[in-house]
């Protein structure tokens, strides 16, 4: 077992992945296990996110790119890779054409003053440093500070909302906003973008959340956590032959 005080740093990223299935998160973070494969879903939001990121960045200095190009661009980068591509459902030729979708029907918010926002904050002197990126901050017609994490979904609005809570709450503590959202992608029939607003967990509970997460860290929480996440994760073979 690799002691979890090795650890440099905590980001919601791991956080989440740790409460999703501990197993996982030790063979990622802790080993750094090869990847056996990689999520087709995975693949897609990245190439997603790194697109809308491009997108963004051109509307705070007041300019476009072509949004279904520069998804294009990135979807061949995620499965470009080694580490073969996992899909469902869905091919990659169908994926290219919903990122593709997805990102035309996007249109950046006006006032954009910050774009993958690095951050860095200490929540408890016992826990290491938590690190992040906040995908975009702008400013309302008021003035005040919008923090705002664009996610892809099957569906208009999220209805689990929970991670998003903490992940915001986590952010305020770095970014403190009049307000927060998520703008969902919905990966539709006929694509949809959606501001949906969320109410983060307060400091309180942002802080209690990952000194608990961390302590099943240090006291070596590893068990798996069996069901759908279990396809196509990147360590599922290995998982199964763990038992």
């Amino acid at each position: 077992m690799i002691a979890a005080a090795a650890i440099d740093h905590l980001s919601h990223s791991q956080v989440q992945t740790f409460t999703t299935c501990p197993r996982k998160w030790s063979y990622d973070k802790q080993e750094h296990a090869p990847r056996e494969r990689i999520p087709s879903s995975f693949a897609f939001g990245i190439a997603v996110h790194d697109c809308l990121a491009g997108v963004n960045e051109a509307s705070m200095h007041g300019e476009r790119i072509d949004a279904a190009a520069a998804f294009m661009a990135q979807w061949k980068l995620a499965i470009a890779g080694e580490v073969p591509v996992h899909y469902g459902k869905d091919t990659a030729d169908d994926l290219l054409a919903k990122g593709r979708a997805l990102v035309t029907a996007y249109v950046p918010p006006p006032d954009i003053i910050g774009v993958e926002q690095p951050f860095t904050v200490d929540l408890d002197p016992d826990l290491p440093r938590v690190e992040g990126r906040i995908d975009l901050i702008r400013r309302d017609a008021a003035g005040n500070l919008v923090v705002a994490d664009i996610k892809t979904a099957a569906s208009r609005l999220l209805t689990e909302t929970d991670a998003v809570e903490a992940q915001l709450g986590l952010y305020d503590l770095a970014y403190p906003a009049a307000q927060h959202e998520i703008i969902v992608l919905g990966k539709l029939k006929s694509p949809t973008v959606t501001v949906q607003p969320i109410t983060p967990w307060p400091d309180r509970l942002v802080r209690q959340h990952y000194r608990e997460v961390f302590a099943a860290m240090d006291a070596g929480v590893r068990y798996a956590v069996r069901g759908w996440g279990c396809d196509g994760c990147p360590f599922a073979d290995r998982c199964r032959a763990e038992g």
